[in-house]
């Protein structure tokens, strides 16, 4: 599941959440250094609370900058009713 916010106090936020085999991967792109360095404080916290979820974690990251981009394609789920 791939999410993405651009809020005023955050700047654009990327988050990535693959399940697996070896278990859930969380990857979370922060565009702002002190955005991203306060995700990667609290990254220990948020595989804790997901482990209480019993949900299996093998790994959560935080890097500061957004993911790369792939030629854009058209697919479900890349539209937003900005309305709502």
């Amino acid at each position: 599941m791939h999410f993405a916010l651009d809020l005023e106090d955050t700047g654009p936020v990327e988050s990535l959440v693959a399940l697996g085999g070896a278990g859930t991967a969380v990857t979370v792109w922060a565009e702002r250094p002190d955005v991203a360095a306060t995700l990667r404080a609290g990254a220990d916290e948020l595989a804790g609370v997901l482990e209480l979820s019993e949900i299996d974690v093998a790994s959560v990251r935080v890097r500061q900058g957004l993911p790369k981009r792939k030629a854009e394609t058209a697919t479900s789920g890349r539209f937003l009713d900005r309305r709502t």
